[in-house]
């Protein structure tokens, strides 16, 4: 199902629902310029290894499958930029030493999305966010805030 979100994560995109750990920051954030949705792998977990980078780039690995998904790249977005040189990814980690998260990320637009067919571009997202809870104490973390340049 299409979702109002980047092409690079479409597919990975599941509504945030009451169960969610994440239904709080969708009930405070969400609107019609932002979409918010929990990442699930093809494999059907919701558990990811978090890898971010300074360009921002972050990526969801799934530990039972291996896949790469790309949760946030300025370089996939229309207004984006990319970045001069290859950063070195880090792997987001808990000071407890937890590595496993589950992984919501919002998009924003600068326009209201009103369905398809309208011309609406899927990658001219203004701003991301993505907030991780960890597996092991269930806290939840902001951990990319940033506006397209």
């Amino acid at each position: 199902m299409k979702y109002c979100c980047p092409e690079h994560i479409d597919g990975y995109c599941q509504p945030v629902i009451d169960e969610s750990p994440f239904r709080e920051i969708r009930d405070k954030y969400a609107n019609a310029h932002r979409f918010l949705y929990q990442i699930k792998c093809d494999c059907g977990g919701y558990v990811f290894r978090i890898v971010c980078d300074k360009h921002p780039t972050l990526v969801a690995v799934c530990p039972h499958c291996g896949r790469k998904i790309t949760v946030f790249d300025m370089a996939e977005y229309t207004t984006g930029s990319k970045g001069e040189e290859a950063l070195e990814g880090i792997l987001l980690r808990t000071g407890d030493g937890n590595e496993l998260f589950q992984l919501c990320a919002m998009y924003e637009y600068g326009e209201v999305y009103r369905g398809f067919g309208d011309g609406f571009d899927f990658n001219d997202v203004s701003w991301g966010s993505a907030w991780a809870c960890d597996e092991a104490t269930k806290r939840i973390t902001m951990v990319l805030d940033k506006e397209i340049e």
